[in-house]
């Protein structure tokens, strides 16, 4: 970096590595995520006699119980560290 004299330029080729470096690690996680989505199918039924398609209930039950629902012990343990702090 000395023998093309960018030394004025460091503080704002920090900010560039940092925010690329940033760009990077969410680029990798993104490529990640979809290689983790590639194998999921989302099935549909019919919703009565309307012609629409509807995700199927019992996968979105099962996505709800996975993802979303937290246990009771969970949210105990969690309501108790913040009324310690």
């Amino acid at each position: 970096m000395l023998s093309y004299k960018l030394e004025p330029f460091l503080e704002q080729l920090e900010v560039v590595s940092a925010a690329a470096s940033k760009e990077y690690s969410l680029e990798k996680a993104m490529d990640r995520m979809e290689e983790e989505w590639d194998s999921i199918v989302f099935n549909t039924t019919l919703y009565r006699d309307t012609g629409d398609l509807i995700q199927d209930p019992l996968q979105i039950v099962k996505y709800f119980q996975q993802f979303v629902c937290i246990t009771p012990k969970t949210a105990n343990s969690a309501s108790e560290r913040s009324e310690r702090s």
